[in-house]
């Protein structure tokens, strides 16, 4: 007898069959798509804000005695752990009373024992395991999975006698290369000219930023001064320089425009924490008091973790060190203020809120409570200025997102108020929504892909200033003394004159006069003779009148520069279940045991798809087609298959993480989730934040697995004309 033929190749060497039976391929489809899955980190975070929330998982302790002979009801004694009146729980295995084997409702609980309803027919001798299931609600892992950089897919049925696997179509996006892929040389300064005040921007504070190139926070380039670095040209003087021209606080780094202020410090095993606020908005938490020190304490942290900008100080992040240091300090009421004072500074945007409404107390001078005044504020509009973005006019790109972000702006991508402006400081403690006056949006974070659409005033109007500094008077020297030719240099709008009043385009004291704040040099050498340097202005800026800033269209600038001169790379996939083979090499050692490589270019229109992803679309999935992104052929046919495990790669060998790389989802959201999950009690499985990602993997694998034909229709008219003989 013949070998077989495979059907689709016609190759030789398959098994020997007695009859008329044809061995032919069957194509199995398996889609793949990342928003079916359960992120791994997701889901540990559910689970401890469901538990902190007071929800509970599965329990179990072993029974170590029970009430004697006839009691009623059973007592039994254990460590009841967290179990509550009313639990339903699994008792198993306790020996010689096997009726007390069942489920039960448990009543009278203590710490070290519970009350069922029967009588004990029995003495207790030995064993027994109680067991309660988790609460309706709590989160569960789905049957596929991310976890760092991994899917694993388990399939719904098992697949057998597989001849090969292909891949045929795949989405990919292409922001899934990491951001420290495309800048391998950030080395990040912890500190600006060794000032404290400069909130630090340590490794381990970046890499929890880094996402992508174009979803990762722009406030990486604040401080990054590699290759890639952005460019910042350095604005000539005077600038109103913020000064805590105080004891209390360190000196401010140079040049520093943004209010900061430094909490107390305190000695956390070993190491000393503090955390740094900033902006030109100030915030009382006298606003934030309660009926009781407690919950003063809790609610005014709240407050602070919305004002303050991502730090990472000794280790701790700043979350971690507000929880760690005290906002009261006392149990008389308002509590006093513990390791912070009453006024705080903190985003400076267009809002209705105003602090010291309360009393009347100004926050411009130093009190008792609040020995670090704010000289400059003149209300939480947009400071001292009368048009949002007036305080951003600096020639420096890098110096002016410094600003921004000290103002919380780069965390806030549409400008909204840090609270609700639908409620008076009066109606903070009893805010129906239970946000104690904070606005429960969720800011977005502002990135290279997304500050186009920015709305935030402050970004829109930032570096709407003359590049020809800030109206200096132009003199012409003509020697011994004499000078000539007097002219002011684009002045360019409205401007503080002396005493912080405001004047129009012209200049105090008339044409080609001396007088103006706005015609002083930026050094004192520029000064002419007959101007005294207490003249020197202090609130003095120029800027164009009636367009927008330049900040936005200089990013949008250096995103096209980084897509043009950034090296691209390649997304590597490796299948654990069927890597490469003898046959196949690859001349990168870091991406040898795959074949399954994806471009991915900055540009679009280098390879197939769109802006956000990248497509390699074949509509043809056929038995008979050859249309296949990637390829594996078993010579010896792959047994079965129900698990793929795929492992995420750069080019260079990096790991890719994944469920950071697709989801943006922060603790907030992740709160709401477990709250919702504990009210309704109505979910058994986490809605993990990628089913509503902004971006997904899909992918399309077909299986192509060896089966057995039947012998065709004239074998079954021969059986049948058999038996009718």
């Amino acid at each position: 007898m013949e070998l077989l033929r495979d059907k689709i190749d016609g190759n030789k060497g398959l098994q020997n069959t007695e009859g008329e039976l044809q061995i032919t391929t069957y194509p199995h489809i398996i889609q793949i798509d990342s928003r079916d899955f359960t992120g791994q980190r997701s889901l540990e975070e559910s689970i401890r804000q469901f538990e902190l929330l007071g929800g509970r998982g599965e329990e179990s302790a072993y029974i170590t005695g029970m009430s004697p002979k006839g009691s009623y009801p059973l007592i039994i004694y254990t460590n009841t752990k967290r179990l509550r009146d009313g639990d339903f729980i699994q008792i198993e295995g306790i020996n010689n009373n096997y009726q007390i084997n069942n489920y039960w409702k448990i009543s009278s609980v203590l710490p070290n024992s519970f009350q069922i309803n029967i009588q004990n027919l029995f003495n207790y001798t030995s064993g027994g395991l109680w067991i309660k299931l988790p609460d309706n609600g709590y989160p569960q892992q789905g049957l596929n999975y991310i976890i760092g950089n991994s899917m694993v897919i388990n399939l719904q049925r098992k697949i057998k006698i597989i001849r090969s696997i292909t891949l045929n179509v795949s989405s990919i996006p292409r922001d899934i290369i990491p951001f420290e892929e495309y800048f391998k040389d950030y080395q990040i300064s912890t500190t600006l000219n060794n000032q404290q005040t400069f909130i630090p921007q340590t490794e381990q504070s970046m890499k929890n930023l880094f996402i992508g190139l174009f979803s990762t926070n722009i406030s990486f380039f604040r401080s990054y001064t590699g290759i890639y670095q952005i460019p910042n040209i350095s604005t000539r003087p005077p600038l109103t320089l913020w000064n805590p021209n105080t004891i209390y606080q360190p000196v401010p780094y140079l040049f520093q425009t943004v209010p900061t202020y430094k909490s107390g410090t305190k000695l956390y095993l070993g190491k000393i924490i503090y955390v740094v606020l900033s902006g030109y908005g100030v915030y009382d938490l006298l606003d934030w008091s309660g009926m009781t020190r407690e919950i003063t304490e809790n609610i005014r942290k709240l407050v602070i973790k919305k004002l303050v900008r991502q730090q990472i100080i000794n280790g701790f992040n700043q979350n971690q060190i507000i929880d760690l240091l005290e906002t009261t300090s006392s149990n008389i009421y308002p509590y006093g203020y513990g390791d912070f004072q009453r006024f705080i500074p903190g985003p400076g945007l267009g809002q209705n809120y105003q602090p010291g409404t309360s009393d009347g107390q100004l926050c411009n001078v130093s009190i008792l409570d609040s020995p670090v005044p704010f000289p400059n504020f003149l209300g939480n509009v947009w400071g001292p200025y009368s048009s949002p973005g007036d305080r951003f006019q600096k020639i420096g790109t890098r110096d002016t997102l410094q600003d921004l972000f000290l103002n919380g702006d780069l965390d806030n991508l549409h400008g909204m108020s840090v609270i609700n402006d639908d409620l008076i400081p009066s109606q903070f403690m009893t805010d129906p929504s239970g946000n104690y006056g904070l606005n429960p949006s969720l800011f977005q974070p502002v990135t290279l892909g997304n500050i186009r659409f920015s709305t935030n005033p402050n970004i829109i109007n930032a570096m709407r200033i003359n590049p020809n500094g800030f109206g200096a008077l132009t003199v012409s020297a003509l020697g011994s003394g004499a000078t000539s030719q007097y002219g002011y240099g684009n002045s360019g709008g409205i401007a503080p004159g002396i005493n912080g009043n405001w004047v129009a385009n012209t200049v105090l004291g008339g044409p080609f006069s001396f007088t103006d704040p706005q015609s002083v040099g930026f050094t004192n050498s520029n000064i002419p003779s007959n101007l005294s340097s207490a003249n020197l202005p202090t609130t003095s800026i120029s800027y164009y009148s009636n367009q927008t800033g330049n900040f936005i269209s200089n990013i949008t600038n250096y995103v096209n520069y980084l897509i043009t001169n950034l090296p691209d790379t390649n997304l590597v996939i490796i299948p654990t279940q069927f890597p490469r083979d003898e046959r196949v090499q690859c001349t990168n050692p870091d991406v040898s045991p795959s074949i399954l490589n994806i471009p991915i270019r900055l540009t679009p229109g280098t390879t197939d798809g769109t802006l956000g992803y990248v497509e390699g679309l074949y509509a043809l999935l056929s038995q008979s087609s050859d249309f296949e992104y990637w390829g594996k052929r078993f010579l010896t046919p792959l047994a079965s298959l129900e698990k793929i495990t795929l492992n995420f790669y750069t080019y260079s060998g990096l790991p890719i993480d994944l469920e950071k790389m697709l989801t943006n989802q922060n603790q907030n959201q992740i709160q709401n989730q477990a709250q919702n999950q504990i009210q309704n009690q109505n979910q058994n499985q986490v809605q993990s934040p990628l089913i509503n990602s902004r971006k997904n993997i899909s992918l399309i694998f077909r299986a192509e697995c060896y089966q057995y034909v039947n012998p065709g229709l004239n074998n079954i008219f021969d059986v049948i004309q058999t038996d009718e003989a």
